[in-house]
């Protein structure tokens, strides 16, 4: 049996629209790992989000070759204040300090633009996301003026 790539990827509860419940977690098998958080498939591995079901994913985060390297970079996502390749723009303000969906996925596509994880061709990808967040992401991965 072929090997998944590693993801990480992002869950927003129930009351997604109007809520903060979101989780950000990794696997090698995302539609399993998903119905499992969802009580589609009987497991023991998805109590903590169990109280906001059903999930959707709003963003996932590719290729991690290594489950090793996969956690860490969930650490990354789940951590910004204090992740290593997330520094300077938390310290400039690009990534505010409340933990919110859309601030997340902020970090997220810092994490992407950072130079470890651009080396590492780490991919953001967003599903269920609003417009204005999509622009926002956009403006941080197209290069500024000034570095052309």
């Amino acid at each position: 049996m072929p090997r998944h790539p590693y993801v990480c990827y992002m869950l927003v509860g129930k009351k997604w629209e109007h809520s903060a419940k979101f989780y950000i977690g990794c696997t090698n098998n995302l539609p399993r790992r998903i119905k499992q958080h969802n009580g589609k498939l009987k497991s023991n591995n998805a109590k903590y989000t169990s109280k906001y079901r059903p999930w959707k994913v709003v963003a996932t985060l590719r290729y991690c070759a290594t489950q090793i390297e996969a956690l860490q970079l969930e650490w990354a996502w789940q951590h910004p204040q204090k992740s290593r390749h997330l520094k300077t723009a938390y310290s400039r303000g690009d990534i505010p300090k409340a933990r919110s969906v859309e601030h997340s996925l902020l970090a997220a596509a810092h994490l992407v633009k950072s130079q470890f994880y651009e080396k590492k061709n780490v991919r953001l990808y967003l599903h269920n996301v609003s417009d204005a967040v999509r622009t926002k992401i956009k403006a941080i991965n197209e290069p500024s003026a000034k570095n052309q």
